[in-house]
């Protein structure tokens, strides 16, 4: 529940660029701690999974197909978020989000 409020605000910051209602600076740091918070659970997930040892039994293509690709959507897109976030605190406006 904890992302769902700044998922909202960088959405809202994405459809109305830099003439929203929030500042390129707020929409970054918000953005930036949400998209490590969900990047950080993937991690401690992958990582509890394999001391846990969760994947004995189980085939090398079942591992790797319900962990880690389903997995690598979580790490990859927080990925990518994390560096549009950056973006805009480097330049300070939302071009980032801009087509070319």
């Amino acid at each position: 529940l904890s992302t769902i409020p700044p998922s909202l605000l960088v959405n809202v910051a994405i459809v109305q660029g830099s003439n929203g209602v929030a500042s390129p600076l707020w929409v970054g740091c918000v953005g930036l701690a949400m998209y490590w918070q969900v990047m950080y659970g993937t991690i401690i997930y992958v990582l509890s999974f394999v001391f846990n040892r969760r994947y004995v039994g189980k085939s090398t293509l079942e591992v790797c197909l319900f962990v880690g690709v389903s997995n690598s959507l979580w790490f990859i897109f927080p990925t990518v978020g994390i560096y549009a976030c950056v973006c805009m605190l480097r330049d300070g406006n939302m071009d980032v989000f801009q087509g070319p």
